[in-house]
């Protein structure tokens, strides 16, 4: 299964490179991928698949990505998906503001 994830991630073009800022009312909508008995390798290659198509489905869309751990276990689904959820978010707000500095950079120069 690796290796067919990663030929057909070969074949792919890579998602545009848009990032997009979520409010918290926005990720009540945002896709969240499970992944659980994964490797980190096969986790990364399925959810760059995924990923992709997600954002094309969506029109711009980055869907949030967890790996099931023992920490997780024991809390309500609803706490989990929230807490990946506003970590994502925070992570595409930093990757915004690093696009918008970089852009500025660019022009300055």
């Amino acid at each position: 299964q690796q290796v067919v994830a990663k030929q057909r991630n070969k074949d792919l073009p890579p998602p545009p490179r848009k990032v997009i800022a979520y409010s918290n009312e926005e990720m009540e909508g945002c896709p969240v991928l499970f992944f659980s008995g994964f490797r980190n390798e096969e986790m990364m290659a399925t959810y760059e698949i995924l990923a992709y198509e997600i954002y094309q489905e969506t029109g711009g869309l980055s869907p949030a990505c967890a790996k099931a751990v023992p920490n997780s276990m024991e809390k309500p689904l609803r706490q989990v998906v929230e807490e990946i959820s506003n970590d994502h978010a925070e992570a595409m707000a930093l990757e915004q503001r690093q696009s918008e500095a970089q852009a500025q950079a660019q022009e300055q120069s």
